[in-house]
């Protein structure tokens, strides 16, 4: 999936530095999981870039893509984002390859519309 526009969503991530500092500025495919529901929900995601890291709290803020126009999108309510894998151009295939044997990050988020 590749942005046409600009996101109608961001998302209020709750991450660890470490986290953080693998997903900052890089496109990551990703899927989300709803409260009571039994399908996800695939996006893009772009975690931005912070003047000054915070541990505490929803602390870090991603732009969001919604693959499907047609799928209730549950705002201010806690779900579930599965970090599935880079999308960035910049890596070289070899890079991509060691990224992909990581374990997917899951980390809950506040979805919001801007």
């Amino acid at each position: 999936m590749t942005p046409c526009g600009p996101p109608e969503f961001y998302v209020e991530l709750k991450l660890v530095e470490q986290e953080y500092l693998k997903l900052i500025g890089d496109a990551y495919t990703a899927k989300i999981l709803r409260p009571k529901r039994s399908h996800y929900i695939g996006c893009m995601v772009i975690v931005n870039e912070l003047d000054e890291f915070e541990a505490a709290g929803f602390n870090s803020v991603a732009d969001v893509w919604i693959d499907s126009k047609r799928s209730i999108i549950p705002l201010d309510t806690e779900v579930i984002f599965h970090f599935i894998e880079s999308i960035c151009y910049r890596l070289t295939d070899t890079e991509k390859l060691e990224a992909q044997k990581e374990k997917p990050i899951k980390v809950a988020g506040i979805i919001r519309k801007f």
